[in-house]
Parts: structure tokens; C-alpha cells; sequence
């Protein structure tokens, strides 16, 4: 029920008298307070299913009674994955909450096995192994950024993303002539992170993709 909208009680607006300044502003009397209702989340009543495209293929191959192979590549997209899109959404709209089909993933790559099974004797024996290779990437996120290299869209969905290490400060002056740390009161010998975008301080901002 994700596409209902949500409401909740609120603080009283108070009606009547200014009773501060004892002069009447709105009539005479006992001032009163009305309760409001915030909403908390939008309603969405286009939000649907996700959709699932895959497509697999593959082949199972024996040989002389002995070695088997298997290979398949899959290929599988989700579309339109529900996920709240509060934090895209302008100050102005009012709420902090709206779920839409928004994310969309993709899963691709391939498997392999290989088994060698023999007989020696009475004693027979299997061994064999298997791969898997697969890339996983959102293709399409939930959220706004001020600079593009902070955007995890079209990247790993494993991506890790932080500071990109470049030295340590080495002196006072190093201090004095590197951009400005914001994340913590840099000493001599701390970790120095790269000013990515060029603002000459060190912010939220100047994370990137590490890993």
C-alpha cells in the first residue's frame, strides 16, 4: 500500500487574541488553538509492479562418459524497482516522502562448470569446479547529486565511494597551503584527501568512487 498517502496530527495554530500584548487582533475572548494535519507520505496511484526482462542461454556437453561441461550467460534487467524519492523531491513540494518505480538494475554474466568423473579399479572418484562472473549495475537511481562523479548510476552496485587519499600533511605550512579539511581538525601527519571538485576545501562533495 506503498502508493497511499499517509497523514498525521500536528502541532495547534492558536486563533483569537495576541494575549502577549494584551490587544486584540482578532476579536475578544479566549484564544483557541486549531490541530493541523502534516502529510507524511504522498499518495502515487501510478506506482506498479516491477517488471523482470531476462534472457538466458546455454549448453550441457558430455564427453567420452567422463567429462561434462556446462555454460549459460543470463542477462536479467529489473525495471522500475519501488524506492522513496523524498530526497529528489524540491523543498517547496512539502513532504519528505513519495514512492515511485524509480531504480532499475541490471544482472548480467556468465557460469561455467567443468566435471571430470573416472574409475580406477574399484575406486572411483569426481572432481570438477565451477565459475560464475557477474556485473551488477544500477542503471538508473533514487537520488539527485551536485556533481556527477557522485552519482552511482551506471556503476557497480558494490561501489564503494570515499576519499581519495593523496599524502599526508607534512608541516604546518602543508596545513596552511592545502585545501581546507572540513571533515576533522587536521595535525601534522594526518591523512590528506584530493579537493576533487575544486573548491579549494575537503567535503562531502570531494567523494568518489574507491572501489
Amino acid at each position: 500500500f506503498l502508493w497511499e498517502g499517509t497523514y498525521s496530527k500536528g502541532n495547534a495554530i492558536n486563533f483569537g487574541p495576541n494575549q502577549s500584548t494584551n490587544s486584540d487582533w482578532l476579536g475578544s475572548g479566549t484564544q483557541s488553538g486549531v490541530t493541523t494535519t502534516t502529510v507524511d507520505r504522498y499518495q502515487n496511484h501510478d506506482l506498479g509492479w516491477t517488471k523482470t526482462y531476462e534472457l538466458s542461454a546455454g549448453f550441457d556437453l558430455t564427453l567420452y562418459d567422463r567429462l561434462s561441461v556446462g555454460f549459460t550467460y543470463f542477462d536479467r534487467y529489473l525495471d522500475g524497482k519501488v524506492a522513496d524519492v523524498g530526497n529528489m523531491l524540491p523543498d517547496f513540494f512539502g513532504v519528505t516522502t513519495r514512492y515511485e518505480n524509480v531504480l532499475d538494475y541490471r544482472y548480467s554474466g556468465e557460469e561455467l562448470n567443468i566435471n571430470w568423473s573416472d574409475r580406477i579399479g574399484d575406486f572411483s572418484y569426481s572432481v570438477g569446479g565451477y565459475l560464475i562472473h557477474q556485473n551488477n549495475v544500477l542503471k538508473k537511481g533514487n537520488s539527485s547529486y551536485a556533481y556527477e562523479y557522485l552519482n552511482p548510476e551506471g556503476k557497480s552496485l558494490g561501489a564503494i565511494f570515499g576519499y581519495k587519499y593523496i599524502g599526508k600533511y607534512e608541516s604546518l605550512q602543508d596545513i596552511d597551503e592545502s585545501p581546507v579539511n572540513t571533515l576533522d581538525n587536521v595535525r601534522v601527519g594526518d591523512l590528506k584527501y584530493a579537493d576533487i571538485n575544486g573548491d579549494n576545501q575537503v567535503d562531502a562533495n570531494d567523494r568518489c568512487m574507491i572501489g
